[in-house]
């Protein structure tokens, strides 16, 4: 029966090319539901498939059943039944190869002139793709969803969650309807002004991301607190930037570490100053060693050392512990009466020479300017130190507690204790480094020319050796030059010891500044130079080098009211032809130099067996 040509319906033909514009394949059923024509591409990407092939044939003949939100049959059946349209049904096809295809179809009966249902027309659309992306994502989030950490993925520029996976919602007590309606500020104690500083610096740290510090969050009831460590970083997806946030739960880290801290504080407390003594290596690590055995040992909340250069008006921050390390890291407090805040804490503990205390903190006048900062951050007592050396304050240590009352007079002599081993600490650090820096000049002066600053002969013979074993290791060539000054002789007995000292040390600079940094020369005795040119390949690097020497050392001198010239004789050996130790080297390149003197001067000559 041609139901097309029956039922006043388009040509098929006609049908299959306007539907085709939407849809892949255009499919015409009987009452039986087995096809009657079949229009499209290729069959669900089957290579091997022909349309002609499903004619006579229902879904279940060819292997389409129903899937995903789609299977269920009972359902499909009773609208079929009642002879209904449908749409997107999602079906599904194995293929020989056993790989799966999916297609979407939509379809509507069309009957006869007394209603009754004669079968079914309708397109399918190959879904595959989608269907695959859908199931990946199902199995992401299903993997998201069984990981231990916390993890939220949120829209930056609108501040509100995309994502919070179920453990999440597990220790926080929420529902995920709950929490997706919370925006960022309401589940921090951050404003949104500060969250977005938050989101600006995790996208400019790039993939690396940024790891805050951990916190104590409680949940939904507030009954179950924890420490969180959050790790942040930024991604952007279409031009939209996303943060995922992957929080741990570290409260059995940071309680061990209370517990460690705790366990070693009475010892520390009594020993943090000879301590810092024994490891700070420099005055800034003794700083800040100082201002962290206060926090650590003394449970202050902040603790900050502010040094005051000589004749200067201000304090200025130098190292800091604690709170604010961020904020105040930069702060340069008045020391003068005059000024505002100048009568403050630190001002009276370096003007006095004695400890300033404030056991009330928020009702201190002397503290005004500090009070809204202090409140935010719920300080209540705070002391500034006066660090005493040689009989005058030269700085001041701060410190603050969470609690009134704090500084007591056993905390102050613990913390002038602190103060009295700084300035020891000052003296030791400092006669070590002059002891290093004397040591540093013997070994210079043990291993360099005095008159020229260049190494000398026995410097030159360590730093052959180790090119030697270095070439033998990696199989390179490298060259060594003696150098004499020709003439030199003469200026020196002519315009005396001074001016030929100046002129040596005018050569070394030039065959300094002519040879490359990774190369050594080194003065010998008297005019004698020697050179090594480390990495020459071929012996026409060498030829190279030799012609620069010449020529720059050949040009006048100028010392005193006299011009000088002289020039240079050059021998050159090669590692390895021409020897493989420092000696045979040294030998065949002064073998060299003296050729290249019977040559004539302002030469250079390569050894060879002939000489």
């Amino acid at each position: 029966m041609n139901h097309t040509t029956e039922h006043q319906l388009p040509e098929w033909s006609h049908l299959c090319s306007l539907v085709g514009l939407a849809a892949d394949w255009v499919w015409e059923q009987d009452s039986a539901f087995r096809f009657t024509r079949f229009h499209g591409r290729n069959i669900e990407g089957d290579p091997g498939a022909d349309a002609t092939l499903f004619r006579g044939k229902s879904r279940w003949d060819i292997g389409l059943k129903l899937a995903g939100e789609s299977a269920d049959w009972p359902s499909h059946q009773a609208l079929l039944d009642a002879g209904k349209s449908f749409s997107n049904v999602i079906m599904e096809r194995t293929l020989a190869d056993g790989s799966r295809r999916y297609v979407s179809v939509s379809g509507a009966p069309f009957n006869d002139a007394n209603g009754k249902v004669l079968g079914y027309r309708g397109v399918g659309q190959d879904v595959t793709q989608s269907q695959q992306a859908m199931a990946e994502l199902r199995w992401f989030r299903a993997s998201i969803d069984a990981s231990h950490d916390c993890i939220i993925i949120t829209d930056v520029e609108s501040q509100r969650f995309l994502y919070v996976n179920q453990t999440l919602l597990d220790l926080t007590g929420y529902t995920r309807e709950e929490y997706m309606k919370l925006q960022p500020h309401q589940s921090t104690s951050q404003t949104p002004e500060e969250i977005a500083r938050i989101y600006a610096e995790v996208i400019a740290a790039g993939d690396s991301g940024l790891t805050a510090e951990a916190q104590i969050y409680a949940d939904k009831s507030g009954t179950r607190k924890a420490w969180w460590e959050f790790h942040r970083r930024a991604v952007q997806v279409d031009g939209r930037w996303l943060l995922s946030t992957i929080s741990s739960d570290v409260t059995r880290r940071i309680l061990a570490e209370q517990a460690a801290q705790r366990a070693a504080r009475m010892y520390a407390t009594l020993n943090a100053s000879n301590e810092s003594i024994v490891r700070a290596r420099s005055s800034a690590e003794l700083f800040q060693q100082i201002c962290r055995a206060a926090i650590d040992f003394g449970g202050f909340v902040s603790a900050s050392i502010l040094l005051v250069e000589p004749g200067s008006s201000h304090a200025k921050m130098t190292a800091i512990a604690g709170l604010g390390k961020q904020v105040l890291r930069d702060l340069s407090v008045p020391i003068d009466y005059s000024e505002t805040d100048g009568t403050g804490l630190v001002g009276a503990a370096y003007n006095t020479g004695k400890p300033s205390i404030s056991n009330d903190f928020l009702n201190d006048p002397r503290t005004v300017l500090w009070h809204s900062m202090a409140a935010g951050a719920d300080i209540k007592a705070a002391a500034a130190i006066p660090i005493i050396r040689d009989h005058r304050p030269i700085g001041v240590l701060m410190l603050c507690a969470r609690e009134k009352r704090a500084f007591d007079d056993e905390t102050l002599q613990l913390l002038e204790r602190i103060t009295q081993n700084l300035t020891i600490a000052l003296h030791t650090i400092e006669r070590e480094a002059e002891r290093e820096r004397a040591e540093e000049r013997i070994r210079y002066m043990a291993t360099h020319d005095s008159l020229t600053g260049l190494p000398n002969r026995m410097l030159f013979s360590e730093l052959l050796n180790s090119e030697i074993r270095s070439a033998q290791r990696h199989k390179r060539h490298f060259a060594v030059m003696f150098i004499d000054l020709d003439r030199f002789k003469q200026i020196n007995d002519t315009l005396g010891h001074a001016a030929g000292d100046q002129l040596l040390k005018v050569m070394a600079n030039r065959m300094r500044d002519t040879l490359r940094a990774s190369d050594v020369v080194a003065r010998i005795s008297g005019d004698e130079f020697v050179a090594m040119l480390t990495a020459v390949n071929q012996p026409e690097d060498a030829y190279t080098v030799a012609g620069k020497l010449l020529a720059t050392l050949s040009k006048p001198v100028s010392i005193g009211d006299e011009e000088c010239s002289v020039s240079a004789s050059i021998g050159i050996s090669l590692f390895p032809l021409d020897g493989d130790d420092e000696q045979l080297l040294m030998n065949h390149a002064d073998a060299a130099m003296y050729a290249a003197k019977e040559k004539g001067k302002n030469a250079f000559q390569f050894y060879s067996k002939d000489i």
